[in-house]
């Protein structure tokens, strides 16, 4: 009996051991064998935002759209804005190659070029679009433009008011120096500047006091308007020393007034 369990467990054990030899042999899995995961960048350009000494614009170097922007912004800020001469007759000719336009709002082409010069302004004042009295039709006001060697250089639009009592916008003296209003006596006035514009390039050279003269001249047929009849609109720190070199008046306290309206 003995011999009989010894002999069987033996054969048990050397069968295990045959299907310990006969199965595959699995190392233990090791740091190394493990699957190693992989971080990925996304790497996306900076985006580099720069502003224009000469225009002011600021825009994003590395946008496309953005530069072309700005270019066609400090190139009108700058030098000018492309004009066909052969539209319309010039209210003024300066000289051969100089002449002031006054702009025909039912024509797109000196309508559009008109816009494009007007917003620059807007930009410059941070100021909302103010063109409806010109772009209307109904002669509430005009926009002159200043012309030279084929690019408008300079702009001015101004507003016609309505005389009749009771209608008209009224006028009030304004210190450039203090930036206010000085007097609640109104004034009586015929029109206002709502903007005036010269391209960075030739400024200095009369071209503003030149499209404010040919307002005085054209604006009202048959009458030359007085200077002081004439106000101003959100005057700038250039146009509030435009303003006073044009209808400026010393006050008693030795500040400048100029009229301006609201």
């Amino acid at each position: 009996m003995s011999n009989n369990r010894v002999s069987k467990n033996n054969r048990v054990s050397k069968n295990k051991l045959r299907g310990i030899a006969k199965g595959p042999l699995t190392p233990s899995p090791s740091p190394c064998n493990k699957r190693q995961l992989k971080q990925y960048i996304l790497s996306v350009g900076s985006k580099t935002r720069r502003t224009c000494a000469q225009c002011g614009m600021s825009y994003l170097v590395n946008s496309p759209s953005d530069v072309k922007l700005h270019d066609k912004f400090h190139r009108i800020c700058v030098d000018g804005r492309d004009w066909n001469m052969r539209l319309g007759e010039p209210l003024e000719s300066i000289s051969q190659n100089e002449a002031i336009y006054k702009v025909d709002s039912s024509r797109q082409y000196e309508c559009i070029g008109a816009l494009e010069m007007l917003n620059i302004v807007n930009k410059e004042l941070n100021a909302p679009d103010d063109n409806d009295f010109w772009t209307s039709g109904d002669s509430n006001g005009s926009v002159y433009v200043y012309v030279r060697n084929k690019v408008a250089v300079g702009i001015v639009s101004v507003e016609r008011f309505n005389t009749s009592p009771g209608h008209g916008k009224k006028g009030y003296w304004f210190s450039v120096e203090d930036g206010r209003v000085v007097s609640p006596q109104p004034l009586d006035i015929l029109c206002g500047i709502s903007r005036i514009y010269v391209c960075r390039r030739y400024r200095r050279h009369g071209i503003a006091i030149k499209l404010l003269h040919a307002v005085q001249r054209h604006l009202i047929y048959g009458l030359v308007i007085p200077s002081l009849k004439i106000a101003w609109s959100q005057p700038s720190t250039s146009g509030g020393q435009l303003a006073m070199r044009f209808n400026g008046r010393m006050h008693k306290s030795g500040k400048v007034l100029i009229p301006v309206y609201t």
